[in-house]
């Protein structure tokens, strides 16, 4: 990261600027509104880049393009900066590629092993959806609360990546998963990742559809583990039960009998 000069930031004010008022402010959370205006100002005067370089020079705390995200947020678009980049994330596996029926439950725990945050939670959304099958988003996990824009995000541990995500309350909620219920609803995410990956194959064959079915619709070859070969065979359950749930909420329409061994 380059190192702003005083000269410059002064420049851009028109007034002396000092050394000393480097990293003066802390976070961006903690910009007085007077600074804010400050930068709006500059931003109208001379644009983004000169804006982008005074926030760098007075904040201490920030990372690589924070300072341009905040600028649009807050600057341009008027977010509150004592709120702004604070947000409840929820950390949870997600494919790379297709390997998602390949994991065993106990692989999926076990990435998580160490990690911070509230065990267990997952997202649901609270908006229509289209009635198609959607892209399966991050699987059952951990949920960080109030995480700060500056926080450093832990990794995962084994064969299951990891991914963090916002959980914008416009268009989705966090729900609790006891640990006995745990086992299930990773079951569920891999069949609705499942059906994903075979939509086309569902699609077209709705009720017809069988287990051997999805594993070869896949886009290329993968060898389910057995607790995805549970999660395929519920997902071929509600194919065939008329439920008028299908397909939106693929994954989630059968009882949890079904997603069990």
């Amino acid at each position: 990261m380059r190192v702003i000069r005083t000269s410059r930031v002064a420049e851009a004010l028109g007034r002396e600027v000092h050394d000393s008022e480097r990293g003066m402010i802390e976070s961006f959370n903690d910009l007085p509104a007077a600074m804010v205006a400050e930068a709006r100002q500059i931003r109208s005067t001379r644009g983004r880049y000169d804006t982008c370089d005074y926030l760098n020079f007075f904040v201490a705390t920030h990372r690589q393009g924070d300072a341009e995200t905040f600028c649009e947020d807050v600057v341009e678009n008027g977010q509150d900066a004592a709120a702004w980049g604070i947000a409840d994330l929820l950390c949870g596996g997600y494919e790379l590629r297709r390997e998602g029926i390949t994991w065993t439950v106990a692989e999926y725990r076990a990435a998580f092993q160490g990690l911070t945050g509230e065990r267990w939670f997952r997202t649901r959304s609270i908006i229509d959806r289209d009635g198609g099958i959607r892209l399966a988003e991050n699987g059952p996990g951990a949920l960080l609360r109030d995480t700060r824009y500056w926080t450093q995000l832990e990794k995962s541990h084994g064969p299951v990546p990891l991914r963090y995500i916002v959980i914008d309350p416009k268009y989705e909620v966090a729900e609790h998963v006891s640990d006995e219920h745990l086992d299930v609803e990773i079951r569920r995410w891999m069949a609705s990742a499942a059906a994903w990956w075979a939509n086309k194959y569902l699609t077209a064959e709705g009720s017809r559809s069988t287990l051997e079915g999805i594993i070869t619709a896949y886009p290329e070859a993968v060898e389910p583990s057995a607790d995805g070969l549970i999660a395929s065979r519920a997902l071929v359950r509600e194919a065939k039960s008329g439920d008028p749930r299908w397909p939106s909420q693929v994954g989630y329409i059968g009882p949890d009998e079904w997603y069990r061994p």
